[in-house]
């Protein structure tokens, strides 16, 4: 995992009660980079809404996500 802001985030997201939900944009892009590095599973609706805000929601974090909080400690 590269990218600082999201690696932060999982730090955030693994000592929080889940599931989580993210409105701002830096944090759902955050849960997306995590998403695609298979370090949480989350939703994160592809095709914006008129009129709807923009969410996601991590509802896990994986075995692999937690192997990384280790690694990172």
């Amino acid at each position: 995992m590269e990218d600082n802001t999201a690696v932060e985030y999982l730090k955030e997201v693994a000592s929080a009660p889940l599931p989580r939900v993210a409105y701002r944009k830096k944090e759902i892009d955050s849960i997306r980079l995590l998403r695609a590095a298979g370090l949480v599973i989350a939703q994160i609706p592809e095709e914006a809404v008129p009129g709807e805000v923009p969410y996601a929601k991590v509802v896990a974090v994986t075995e692999k996500g937690h192997r990384e909080m280790l690694d990172i400690r």
